[in-house]
């Protein structure tokens, strides 16, 4: 079964100088029928206004992956050490019993979050960050460190017309997100900000590049 996630099917919230999109119910934003996807349970792209004001945040038991587009993050965490996340990296966080920390924008941030519910809870939380990859002509393994679920990411950018296949086992769930750019995929043309997800398929469907943007791609290989 496949399911559809259209950008403007998303929730909605702004604070401040934060304006964020919403797949499921998170903050002020709520919707009955919008809890999760299987172990993906947040799906957030957000724009921060560059500040000096430093936002108190409290999570636990989630692990929290953050892929920066554009700008700086920076996090001051409660054992006094400090985080600055750059343009094209990406972050995991495993909240485990709990963390606290303080996160400010250096400069305008454009970044997509993602939670993932984990199958241990009150472990002891870490963090790990890496590079996105470069361009390629396929998948790209993100091998974060920490992760506490059985999850796979994928990661992909396209440009001129090139295409790639998604390899679906009926065992797994799958999230695609178009992070960026425009892409074709099982007949319906996908912009940024839209989703498609199956479960219960054994197929391979190919994704085309439009436009002329470059596109950038997140495929979440979740349990079944």
């Amino acid at each position: 079964m496949m399911l559809a996630y259209p950008a403007n099917t998303w929730g909605h919230s702004a604070h401040g100088g934060e304006t964020s999109r919403h797949a499921f119910c998170f903050g002020d934003y709520f919707a009955p029928d919008k809890l999760g996807f299987g172990a993906l349970r947040v799906m957030n792209e957000t724009h921060l206004a560059a500040s000096d004001t430093w936002q108190p945040l409290r999570r636990a038991n989630m692990d929290i992956i953050t892929l920066l587009l554009k700008g700086r993050l920076l996090q001051r965490h409660a054992d006094g050490s400090e985080t600055c996340l750059e343009a094209g990296q990406v972050q995991c966080l495993c909240a485990g019993r709990g963390v606290e920390y303080r996160q400010c924008a250096a400069d305008d941030a454009h970044f997509w979050q993602l939670w993932i519910q984990p199958s241990q809870v009150n472990a002891a939380p870490c963090i790990s960050q890496m590079q996105l990859p470069a361009s390629g002509t396929g998948w790209t393994d993100l091998p974060l460190a920490g992760l506490r679920q059985d999850v796979q990411l994928h990661w992909a950018q396209l440009a001129d017309s090139q295409t790639l296949n998604i390899p679906l086992q009926s065992n797994r769930r799958y999230w695609l997100q178009v992070l960026q750019g425009e892409v074709e995929a099982c007949g319906q043309r996908l912009a940024s900000g839209d989703a498609l997800a199956w479960q219960d398929e054994t197929c391979a469907p190919e994704i085309s590049h439009l436009g002329k943007r470059e596109a950038k791609l997140l495929l979440l290989a979740l349990p079944g």
